[in-house]
């Protein structure tokens, strides 16, 4: 798996990281679908509390899928919990069988360095994408190659 820390991707699934006060942040999709997620969210379909999850799927390709991820308190917000976050985020990818995943930094906001963030994400990315299977006698690749 190859991951990548950039400022904007277009992979076909998409993590939007909500914080429970604040909007969530949906400020690289376009209007269309930032007025889908805000919507989601005025009608309670969603909650954003740490480790709830919620897939979009609005019927473009570019993202195929989108995956609302809580984040719980601001205040509360820890490396662990990114690491958590970006994790359960991949798992989800999987199921969903894209073969990339885009985290936008920024979505996580400032209360943590972006090194030290960077450096939780990858390391659930990558924990959550391994797969111990060397006595398998058929091995299955990871369909998500790159985060």
């Amino acid at each position: 798996m190859e991951i990548k820390l950039t400022d904007r991707g277009n992979a076909p699934v998409r993590l939007v990281a909500c914080f429970s006060e604040q909007k969530p942040a949906s400020h690289h999709l376009d209007a269309n679908l930032t007025q889908i997620i805000h919507g989601v969210m005025k009608r309670e379909e969603f909650s954003p509390k740490f480790g709830t999850t919620l897939v979009l799927t609005p019927g473009g390709d570019n993202p195929r899928h989108i995956i609302l991820i809580g984040l719980g308190a601001v205040e509360e917000f820890t490396p662990e919990k990114a690491r958590r976050a970006a994790g359960k985020a991949l798992k989800q990818a999987i199921k969903l069988k894209g073969d990339q995943l885009d985290i936008n930094l920024a979505d996580f906001g400032a209360a943590i360095p972006p090194e030290e963030l960077g450096r939780a994400i990858s390391e659930g990315a990558l924990l959550a994408g391994y797969k111990f299977d060397k006595y398998v006698s058929e091995r299955k690749d990871n369909p998500v190659h790159m985060v």
